[in-house]
Parts: structure tokens; C-alpha cells; sequence
């Protein structure tokens, strides 16, 4: 997916990638390997040529910044494929806006929960971040992020992928829980029906009586939330990319149909 990808290169956009991929010229190395690529002189490509074999380095060297300062936002979820092994699954819980009262974080395999007064600290959660290479969240652009940024005064660079615009890319429009119905993600049935307005209310109650239960409830509540990301993201990417690429294919069809080759 990520090998797939020009707009890594200056001055390609949508239209012109799949100008590119209409020549059948489908990934780096295919670039690499054509004597010359429609649309682009040889002075350009040879200096194209010199990026994607950096690109190339990079990407062995797992430096998703590289590649996140030369990939539109907006398609940053190209990288999920290529980083993967270095994610990082987050969500967080508040009691408000900026008030943050608990991290689940977890690389797809392992879970791991930071709450307020004991485990969360500034120097803790930017170790576990620092040492992924890709971001996921779903709405992290508009809340999560933008909330820890705030709460504990940093600035994150990491390359971030929201799965509510991926989502919004093929269709589907809602909450967290409403794409999981879609895509028939079940959760836990203990938090099935537990709906987010909750989650302070839970924190509240945790704080002023000190029943364990109410806090173990919302711990479960915020687990359920950073799993199930990496189940979207395995369903929701895969049809994202198959939407993109195969549109250059359809675009080659019809090019042909309209104007056919002479027999």
C-alpha cells in the first residue's frame, strides 16, 4: 500500500497518481524500472527516481515521520500496513473537555491502562507514544489528541491515523460504536450497552467512594474502545485502499471503451 503511493513526490496529487497507475506503473519499483513515465520529463523523473530510492531507505528504517511530512493528512492511513508492527491503539476517558482521567493504549496485542493519581504521568505516556511509529485513534484529530496535547502540555508528531475519517471516506457516519454495529464488532456484553456520557459518571463514582467496580467497569469500557480499533482498522483500511486503487482501474476501463484501440 504504502509502495503503491506517489503523492510522496512533489507535486502529485489524486488525479495525477492514478495517471501514473494507469501506465501500469503500480509501485516504486515499477518506477524505477521504466526507461521514462508519460506525463513527466526525464530531468523530473530522474529526480523522482532519487526520492523513491529514499524512500525506499526510509521505510526500511521504520521512519514514519519521514514519510508523514511528505504524505497529505488525509492519507496518512496508507502507512498502516507498512508500521503495523509499531502501532499504537489509543483512547482516552475525561471528565470534561481537558480533564483526563484515563490512557488505554495498546500495539494489538497487549493492553495497557494509565489512570489518573497513579499510573498516568507527562514522562510515562510520551514513552509509550515515542516508541510507536504510527498513531490510531478513532476522532483523536478532534478530541483525543488535541485533549492530551492540552492536558499535559506537549506537542506530537507521531504520524496518526483517525479511523473516523476513514470511515467517512467509504460511507459510514457515526460513533465509535455505530461503525462497530455495522462491520459486526460485538463487544463484552458487561459494556455493551454502556454508552460514553457514562464514563465520568463511572470516574465520579470511583473517586468519591473508592468501590474498585466502578473503576474496573470503566477500565473495561476504555479497553473495549482501543481493541476494537485495530478491528476496524483491519476491516476499514483494506476496503479504503481497494476504493482508491481500483479507481484508476475503472478510470482505464472506460478510457479504453470511449477511445479504443485501432484493431
Amino acid at each position: 500500500m504504502l509502495q503503491n503511493t506517489f503523492l510522496l513526490l512533489p507535486r502529485i496529487g489524486l488525479r495525477t497518481e492514478r495517471t501514473i497507475w494507469k501506465q501500469s506503473i503500480q509501485d516504486w519499483q515499477a518506477w524505477l524500472d521504466a526507461p521514462k513515465v508519460r506525463g513527466f520529463s526525464l530531468a523530473r523523473k530522474a529526480a523522482y527516481d532519487e526520492l523513491l530510492r529514499e524512500a525506499s531507505k526510509r521505510l526500511l528504517a521504520d521512519d514514519g515521520e519521514w514519510f508523514a511530512s511528505r504524505i497529505p493528512r488525509s492519507e496518512h492511513w496508507r502507512l498502516y500496513h507498512a508500521f503495523k508492527e509499531r502501532v499504537l491503539f489509543l483512547d482516552i476517558e475525561t471528565t470534561g473537555w481537558y480533564s483526563v482521567t484515563m490512557v488505554g493504549m495498546s500495539n494489538g496485542y497487549d493492553m495497557k491502562t494509565m489512570v489518573r493519581g497513579s499510573s498516568l504521568d507527562r514522562a510515562g505516556l510520551l514513552h509509550e507514544i515515542k516508541n510507536a511509529r504510527l498513531l490510531v485513534t478513532y476522532n483523536g484529530c478532534a478530541f483525543d489528541i488535541p485533549v492530551l496535547e492540552h492536558y499535559f502540555g506537549f506537542k506530537l508528531h507521531i504520524p496518526h491515523v483517525d479511523l473516523r475519517t476513514v470511515s467517512r471516506r467509504l460511507g459510514l457516519v457515526g460513533g465509535l460504536k455505530r461503525i462497530e454495529r455495522e462491520l459486526g464488532i460485538i463487544r463484552d456484553e458487561d459494556v455493551q450497552d454502556m454508552q460514553s456520557g457514562e464514563a465520568p459518571l463511572l470516574w465520579h463514582a470511583w473517586r468519591s467512594t473508592g468501590e474498585r467496580g466502578f473503576l474496573e467497569r470503566l477500565a473495561k469500557y476504555n479497553a473495549e474502545d482501543v481493541l476494537n480499533l485495530k478491528l476496524l482498522a483491519e476491516k476499514l483500511i483494506p476496503r479504503l485502499w481497494e476504493k482508491t486503487y481500483s479507481r484508476a482501474g475503472k478510470e482505464l476501463v472506460a478510457l479504453t471503451q470511449t477511445h479504443p484501440h485501432p484493431a
